[in-house]
C-alpha cells in the first residue's frame, strides 16, 4: 500500500511542478545581452521568446507534440547537456542548459550561414529544460543523441 501512496505522490508532484498561475507553464526562462528569453508552453503550443528594449521574436510550435521542436540530452557522471532546437528560416536556434566541472552554463545558441552566436544567460531564473525532453522528439542529427 505505501508503494502505491508513494507512486501517486510523485506523480502529483510532476504535475503540480509544472502548473504556474494562470496559462503559461514556464520552461526555461533567462537574462542575455540580448534581452529576456522565455521558453514556455501556453495553451498547447511550445513559445519560445526573446523581448529587448526594441523588439519582439516569438516562435510557436505547429500542430500536436510540440511541432517544430526537438531535443537533445546527454548525461553521464557530473555532466549533462540539454538542447531544445528549432528553425526558423534560414536560422538555427538552440536553448541550451549544461552542466560539466561544476559549472553551469546555460543560453542561446543562433545558427545562420554556418556561423555561430552564442548568448550566455547572465541570470537564469527557470531552468526546466530537461523536462521538455519528453515530450519533443529527438534531434537525431545532433551528435548528443537523446537519453
Amino acid at each position: 500500500m505505501m508503494h502505491y501512496n508513494n507512486k501517486v505522490f510523485f506523480l502529483c508532484l510532476m504535475l503540480f511542478s509544472n502548473i504556474s498561475y494562470g496559462a503559461e507553464s514556464l520552461y526555461f526562462h533567462c537574462l542575455t545581452k540580448k534581452g529576456d528569453v522565455k521558453l514556455s508552453v501556453n495553451n498547447g503550443k511550445l513559445t519560445y521568446m526573446i523581448k529587448s528594449d526594441s523588439s519582439v521574436f516569438s516562435y510557436n510550435s505547429k500542430g500536436d507534440k510540440f511541432g517544430g521542436f526537438s531535443h537533445n540530452l546527454y548525461s553521464r557522471y557530473q555532466t549533462e547537456y540539454t538542447r531544445v532546437n528549432f528553425m526558423n528560416g534560414d536560422y538555427s536556434y538552440s536553448l541550451f542548459s549544461d552542466y560539466e566541472d561544476n559549472k553551469k552554463n546555460a543560453g542561446v545558441m543562433v545558427t545562420y550561414n554556418k556561423k555561430e552566436y552564442i548568448y550566455l544567460c547572465s541570470k537564469v531564473f527557470i531552468n526546466k529544460l530537461n523536462m521538455l525532453a519528453p515530450l519533443l522528439r529527438c534531434n537525431k542529427d545532433d551528435a548528443l543523441g537523446c537519453a
